[in-house]
């Protein structure tokens, strides 16, 4: 998964690695009426769980009406610098 993903996603990766997750689908794509509704940088399907990156964000309540959890992945520059 770590050569499809963006990189913003690996620490997210690495995260769900630790806690037990299999590989998610990377580029997953929300079909719904057999249409494409949605994209998740990453997803756990069986599990209802996607992360999306910046450019999707506007996908994050088409997921939600699905049961989906829906988490942001933000990309190293934006993330806060802790003291």
């Amino acid at each position: 998964a770590y050569e499809l993903a963006d990189p913003a996603a690996h620490e997210t990766l690495d995260t769900m690695r630790e806690q037990g997750y299999s590989a998610p689908e990377v580029g997953y794509e929300l079909i719904v009426d057999n249409r494409v509704v949605g994209e998740a940088e990453l997803a756990w399907p069986s599990k209802k769980i996607a992360y999306l990156a910046d450019d999707q964000s506007n996908d994050a309540s088409r997921f939600r009406e699905q049961g989906w959890t829906v988490h942001s992945i933000e990309a190293p520059e934006n993330r806060e610098q802790e003291n």
